[in-house]
């Protein structure tokens, strides 16, 4: 089978929430900064000599990763940038994890393996490090990941000279200075499992062990609200807790353990508005679940639902000055730093959205309302002919997704929303991200098909091979571009308006 990259078009969603929300973990935190490294028990090693033990007087780096991941791929530049500036010094190990395995019951020769290796292959001095992959039973990613609650990927573990865990994090930008300081025995141990570097938290910057300190502890607080300027307490990127995320979650999960909290640092009053006052879901259905290419049960589940289609995905200002809501990134003006928490039997969406109307009416005082109105969408439509021809084949219910030897990319037995998925990711306003960063964004894309069944469709040659061309995978097509394709398919894009819920904030 040849490598799919296509895959990160329809999972690139599930890699950007598992980053930033992580997965169900196991109920109580057994390995943190401090502690002895775990053994790293990999199934294979692709590339590198092998590293059995972490011996002492030595500095490792291991990085956990994956084929499908677009933000692992993006980091590869800066892992091989570390792994050469400390050669004798430090050695950079990428473990990829959480990889889809065809069969199951092969135990003995699972098919991610082989794609892992072409995956290296390609990339070649590209990768200037050791490359390993987990087993089936995926022991790398139970003692080191889900162990320390960090499953989100990518995600780097630095071992000091005596074996123990140094740091945590998942910014690899911060790699070069938290190595310099373990090399040259200046790094303090502490628990920090943040993506701030350096050896104690700076006085100058609050927010950050406050952020640790709710995260990891803080069970006592019954209430606590702090609404602040950026400048005061600057982090970084912009980072935010959806007040919606433990919605899905279970008991004992990593999600359930930070029900009742909302961290929300760096980000404009665009993106808090939109959290008090808006869904706080995504705005379009939700994605596969990773390694099972399943689609939460929306059964037991129906709220994951009720935002597709029918929210606005971006407050609208209707106001004299709209300068205190637009911020630019990355300059600090205009951004604000927000927490919350209640105890957790509380935590509900409802209740913390309640809180943080009340914080955000306090200080700023503007009058907000949720309308409907006609809004602007592009509808996915399919004729008779295309629902009749692209009507699935696959006779066991199991979604497939493969190159043929030619180079094009087959999805079998999917459904439409996996082209929803894949339009959202690319060129719609996904999530807080788009209300952050972005202003070119589509409007919401709707699902008008017709089709109610699952279907089997192609991606020419021409748009796989793009694809792979891309350095850090998935090549930048124009959306004229995408459409055409679309309609090589079968499939039209057609604009239209839709009534919708539409955050409208005015002046005081």
């Amino acid at each position: 089978m040849r490598t799919n990259p296509l895959t990160i078009l329809v999972i690139l969603l599930t890699c950007l929430h598992m980053s930033l929300y992580g997965q169900p973990a196991t109920s109580a935190s057994t390995l943190s900064v401090g502690d002895v490294a775990p053994p790293l028990k990999v199934f294979k090693w692709i590339k590198g000599e092998p590293v059995t033990e972490f011996k002492n007087g030595h500095v490792y780096i291991v990085e956990f990763g994956a084929t499908w991941c677009g933000p692992c791929a993006a980091a590869i530049p800066e892992l091989s940038a570390v792994s050469r500036k400390f050669r004798g010094k430090a050695t950079v190990i990428s473990a990829f994890v959480m990889e889809y395995n065809d069969d199951p019951s092969n135990t003995s020769n699972p098919s991610y393996v082989n794609r892992v290796e072409k995956y290296v292959a390609r990339r070649g001095d590209q990768m200037d490090y050791r490359v390993a992959v987990d087993d089936p039973s995926k022991t790398l990613e139970q003692s080191w990941l889900k162990a320390t609650k960090k499953v989100g990927i990518p995600h780097t573990f630095v071992i000091d000279k005596e074996g123990r865990i140094a740091w945590i994090g998942s910014n690899p930008k911060l790699l070069d200075g938290v190595i310099d300081a373990v090399v040259n025995d200046k790094h303090a141990l502490e628990k920090n499992t943040s993506n701030a570097p350096g050896t104690q938290p700076s006085s100058n910057n609050p927010f950050s062990p406050l952020k640790e300190w709710l995260n990891d502890g803080g069970e006592s607080i019954l209430f606590f609200s702090m609404l602040s300027k950026y400048e005061s307490g600057q982090t970084g990127e912009p980072t935010y807790s959806n007040v919606d995320n433990f919605r899905w979650t279970k008991p004992d999960s990593e999600l359930y353990e930070r029900r009742g909290k909302i961290i929300v640092l760096g980000q404009s009053l665009r993106v808090l508005y939109a959290m008090a006052f808006g869904d706080t879901l995504w705005n379009y259905p939700m994605s596969r679940i990773l390694g099972l290419w399943t689609f939460p049960d929306t059964i037991k589940n129906p709220h994951q639902r009720r935002s597709y289609g029918k929210y606005w995905y971006r407050p609208i200002l209707e106001m004299k000055d709209t300068s205190q809501f637009e911020a630019k990134y990355p300059l600090p003006h205009n951004r604000f730093n927000y927490m919350l928490k209640v105890p957790r039997e509380k935590g509900t969406a409802k209740y913390l959205q309640q809180l943080m109307q009340r914080d955000l009416e306090t200080y700023f005082g503007y009058r907000v309302r949720v309308e409907k109105r006609q809004m602007p969408c592009w509808y996915l439509k399919a004729s008779a002919e295309t629902q009749a021809r692209l009507k699935s084949k696959v006779s066991n219910g199991q979604y497939k997704m493969y190159e043929d030897e030619k180079g094009n990319g087959y999805f079998k037995n999917a459904e439409v929303r996996d082209l929803i998925h894949q339009l959202e990711i690319r060129y719609g306003c996904t999530g807080y991200g788009a209300l952050t960063y972005r202003s070119d964004c589509q409007p919401p894309f709707v699902d008008a098909t017709g089709i109610t069944g699952n279907i089997d469709y192609m991606y020419p040659v021409a748009f796989a091979n793009k694809l792979r061309e891309e350095p850090n995978g998935g090549a930048i097509f124009t959306f004229e571009d995408y459409k055409s394709m679309l309609e090589e398919i079968g499939f039209q894009l057609v604009k239209g308006t839709k009534e919708m819920n539409v955050v409208v904030i005015k002046d005081k």
